[in-house]
């Protein structure tokens, strides 16, 4: 059977908010206060500890998505995830399952192709969310820009690390 990290998805969790203290607080902070219109004491008026517990869960949910999309191994456990023969080791379900992981287990299970994956992650779900809420807010592209290539970084860093490690 596959070994998985599981301790790496509270870690990769992080990883937005690390990437993004450096994006919107330095690298792009003066550009995406701008283009957000907030001010710089409102940016520093929000409630930081509320603000970075909610991302960090959100943080979560995207590390978790990244997994399933990156680490392809996963597939197989979706699978067969309800099926009570997995749960017996001589079934042959379970047999199948060990065989393919010991055959196929670390294929594909590299930094750069975890990056590749989470890039795509990345740009396929910010770029239309994001897309549209600057369309409906009338916003400036550059101000999607900032948070696209923000999610397309921290997606793409979760993939690396996810596939190289879980």
């Amino acid at each position: 059977m596959l070994q998985f990290n599981w301790w790496l998805l509270p870690l990769t969790a992080l990883i937005p908010l690390i990437v993004g203290h450096f994006w919107y607080g330095q690298f792009f902070k003066k550009q995406w206060l701008n283009y957000a219109e907030i001010s710089e004491e409102r940016a520093q008026s929000i409630k930081l500890i509320k603000v970075l517990a909610l991302s960090y869960v959100f943080s979560l949910l995207i590390s978790y998505v990244v997994i399933v999309y990156s680490v392809h191994q996963v597939a197989i456990y979706q699978i067969f995830l309800f099926d009570p023969a997995t749960q017996d080791v001589t079934s042959s379900i379970s047999r199948s399952i060990s065989d393919f992981i010991a055959n196929y287990g670390t294929r594909h299970r590299t930094f750069g192709h975890g990056v590749i994956h989470g890039m795509e992650l990345g740009l396929f779900i910010s770029l239309p969310l994001i897309g549209m809420h600057t369309l409906f807010e009338n916003k400036s592209f550059k101000y999607a820009l900032i948070h696209i290539g923000f999610w397309i970084v921290s997606c793409a860093l979760i993939g690396g690390v996810m596939c190289q490690f879980l």
